[in-house]
């Protein structure tokens, strides 16, 4: 939205009123108080030949964001505008453009993870699901893509955990360090098959009793489980533990690093 104000200098005649009168007078006019300044405010001079329209003066000032700056400023800038200079003959046109909208600073890049396979809240599928257990999936890891890492990630770590096991302290599924900062994807299947992690990341073991990934297998019965899955934005390079390190090592080694994190919970029930 924008503010436009037009004022004209009094007794000014426009070109177009001038070039009037001039053919009635036979080329000379009035020019009453705003003579010219070598004849008397009564004489006639000779009219010029008629111009092109005044040009517009414009004061283009950035967005005001405040709302008590725009009601103090705006009628000030008015009546600076309607006594700015000009010839006798000219009319002049102060026009403020004067935005209305405050400028807004760019929105937080935040820091996202998401699988194309598995939304969150979904409920998963057979083929994430364990092979065990009384179990019959296919164990395949999903597919994960992360984006927003903020400045000064050196690696990432990714984490599945379900914090409804039957067992006091939930259950850990997949533990992955050390991924590096160049790395924003994993393919699904990558904590099933070898080698599918990137070079130098390392599996710790998971609530099964070994490294990789273990999928879903709750109790028959049981309401259907919540499995986070979380990707670690980590201001170290390395995590200095191996495939025998426990999800409890994992974790207190992540949150001791930790620049950010992002999740997303699938669900299983059976």
């Amino acid at each position: 939205m924008s503010l436009r104000v037009t004022s004209f200098l009094r007794g000014v005649k426009t070109p177009r009123r001038a070039a009037s009168e001039e053919a009635r007078t036979g080329g000379v006019a009035s020019l009453g108080c705003n003579a010219h300044p070598d004849e008397p405010a009564t004489g006639r001079v000779p009219i010029a030949p008629r111009r092109q329209a005044p040009s517009v003066h414009r004061l283009s000032l950035h967005p005001i964001p405040h709302p008590m700056l725009r009601r103090t400023l705006l009628p000030a800038l008015a009546f600076a505008a309607s006594a700015l200079p000009a010839g006798a003959q000219r009319v002049v046109t102060a026009a403020l453009r004067v935005p209305l909208v405050a400028s807004r600073p760019a929105a937080p890049v935040v820091f996202t993870l998401s699988s194309p396979g598995l939304k969150d809240g979904a409920t998963m599928s057979m083929d994430a699901v364990f092979n065990g257990f009384g179990c019959t999936g296919k164990n395949i890891s999903p597919a994960l893509s992360w984006s927003g890492a903020p400045e000064g990630t050196k690696s990432f770590a990714i984490t599945v955990y379900d914090p409804d096991a039957p067992t006091g302290s939930g259950w850990w599924h997949w533990t992955v360090v050390n991924i590096p900062a160049t790395v924003t994807s994993l393919a699904a299947g990558a904590g099933s098959t070898k080698p599918a992690l990137p070079k130098g990341a390392v599996e710790g073991r998971t609530d099964f009793g070994k490294p990789g990934y273990g999928g879903p297998c709750p109790p028959k019965g049981d309401k259907p489980h919540h499995y986070i899955f979380t990707v670690w934005a980590l201001k170290t390079d390395k995590i200095d533990v191996n495939g025998e390190a426990s999800g409890a090592m994992v974790g207190y080694n992540l949150n001791g690093n930790m620049l950010a994190k992002a999740s997303f919970t699938a669900l299983f029930g059976r």
